[in-house]
């Protein structure tokens, strides 16, 4: 991932010959340009360097929607937007007909397995979403203005609701310390974990919210 993103002398070999085992299992790694994912442009690029090498390296950047298959991986329909940038896509363990996904664009609900899908702002400071989770009764997300603020919070809002998100409240700080990120809001049971982006890791059973280091 970090060679795609970088200028290369030769995009025909991009792999430094830092350890001979890289070379030997690999060879000369080329560089297949960007092409919008699914593009056809992707397989004619991989196809015409795969002839003269052994490995072809793709590069590609961080924003995507939300593809949606039925028959098991082999079509796919897109949902999302790719432009809408989705970090996080998360679906309820016994009610898998309700989807929630974080993206740039606000926070996304589905009540019909991903089909259709809601874009909601509504009780937000910003709409820039980088994580979701399913609590017992509901749903969490984090906000911020972008990848890079300095302050962020977690909004919550029952399963069953359609009002506006509230901030988690119950001990915990409005703002945190940068932002929690993908994967940053877990959850079990009654309980909810949180890490802002300076490393604190909030803890909430019932209400109660503690925080570590």
């Amino acid at each position: 991932m970090a060679l795609s993103c970088l200028e290369h002398d030769d995009p025909d070999d991009v792999l430094r010959p830092l350890t001979p085992y890289a070379i030997m299992r690999v060879g000369r790694l080329t560089l297949a340009p960007y092409a919008r994912p699914g593009s056809p442009d992707v397989v004619a690029a991989v196809a015409s360097r795969a002839a003269h090498s052994r490995a072809v390296l793709l590069a590609n950047v961080h924003v995507g929607g939300v593809p949606r298959s039925t028959d098991s991986g082999l079509t796919w329909r897109p949902t999302i937007d790719i432009e809408s940038d989705v970090h996080q896509v998360c679906a309820h363990r016994a009610r898998p007909d309700i989807v929630i996904a974080a993206a740039a664009a606000g926070l996304c609900t589905s009540r019909d397995a991903g089909t259709t899908w809601t874009i909601e702002q509504q009780g937000l400071h910003a709409h820039y979403c980088s994580a979701v989770a399913f609590g017992r009764n509901d749903i969490f997300v984090s906000a911020s203005t972008d990848p890079f603020a300095t302050q962020g919070a977690v909004y919550r809002r029952p399963i069953e609701g359609n009002g506006p998100l509230q901030p988690v409240g119950g001990g915990m700080p409005e703002w945190l310390d940068g932002i929690a990120d993908t994967d940053c809001i877990a959850t079990r049971g009654s309980m909810i974990a949180v890490i802002d982006g300076s490393g604190c890791l909030y803890v909430s059973q019932d209400e109660n919210v503690s925080r570590s280091y």
